[in-house]
């Protein structure tokens, strides 16, 4: 074929794929969205449900690591779970399932398990580490408000100025719900080992540091820790894991 003929043919050929593509028999075809050799439709099968039971409430999802008596991933103590983190809101107003007059259902608060004499009491510590309990705050991750509105059809989460910062919602969809002083030391009523009221002992915004002693990567309630408070009296937090290093304000840390 001589440059002529193939200069012909490739003209040819452009002008019937133009004419094509213009043409109603294009326009009516159009790709399946199923694989071509299934010939016979079906219902789906797969759900997607989201759990809204008691449990979700807990505030303690930990490893059955033998330091404890677990009762579905959470400590189990004289009775009942003990599966919350906050004493209580407001004065002696306490945070509990069964009985309003005691803290049955409170992990030992960081503050405590940092100064009381009992050993199983300081074992709690683990529960304020990020590493032992899956969902405790982790300093090294930088979260991000969640979406949605709240019932007056506000976004959800609102920036909270540092002069607000005494009285932040409890729950952040009841816009006229109950609010949380992030600078207060709360009461703790020990109903673990009995030793009563603990005045002024429960800070909200803590956490431990965990040391890996023996290198293993687990978590175990003798190795070392450190109890972080963050309080306007420290002006810069610096956390660092492995080769990670996160350095915050204290407004930005709060």
């Amino acid at each position: 074929m001589n440059a002529k003929t193939k200069k012909f043919g490739l003209t040819w050929a452009i002008s019937l794929v133009i004419s094509l593509s213009g043409s109603n028999a294009f326009a009516a075809e159009s790709l399946s969205d199923v694989p071509l050799f299934v010939t016979t439709a079906v219902q789906p099968n797969v759900f997607m449900t989201l759990d809204d039971s008691g449990s979700m409430d807990w505030e303690a999802m930990a490893p059955d690591s033998g330091d404890f008596n677990y009762d579905n991933g959470v400590p189990y103590y004289n009775g009942t779970w003990v599966a919350y983190l906050h004493p209580g809101w407001e004065d002696y107003q306490y945070y509990s399932w069964y009985d309003e007059s005691r803290d049955y259902n409170i992990i030992p608060p960081a503050g405590y398990s940092n100064t009381s004499t009992n050993a199983l009491i300081q074992n709690f510590w683990v529960f304020q580490n990020h590493n032992y309990n899956k969902i405790y705050y982790n300093p090294m991750t930088d979260y991000t408000p969640w979406e949605g509105v709240d019932d007056d059809g506000d976004p959800l989460y609102k920036a909270v100025t540092i002069d607000k910062i005494d009285e932040v919602l409890r729950d952040p969809n009841k816009t006229n719900g109950d609010k949380i002083d992030l600078t207060k030391n709360f009461d703790y009523f020990d109903s673990i080992t009995g030793a009563g009221l603990q005045k002024d002992i429960a800070y909200i915004p803590s956490f431990y540091r965990w040391t890996d002693d023996n290198g293993d990567g687990i978590v175990q309630v003798g190795e070392g820790h450190t109890l972080v408070e963050i309080r306007d009296t420290t002006s810069t937090y610096t956390h660092t894991e492995g080769t990670e290093t996160k350095t915050r304000t204290y407004e930005e840390e709060i």
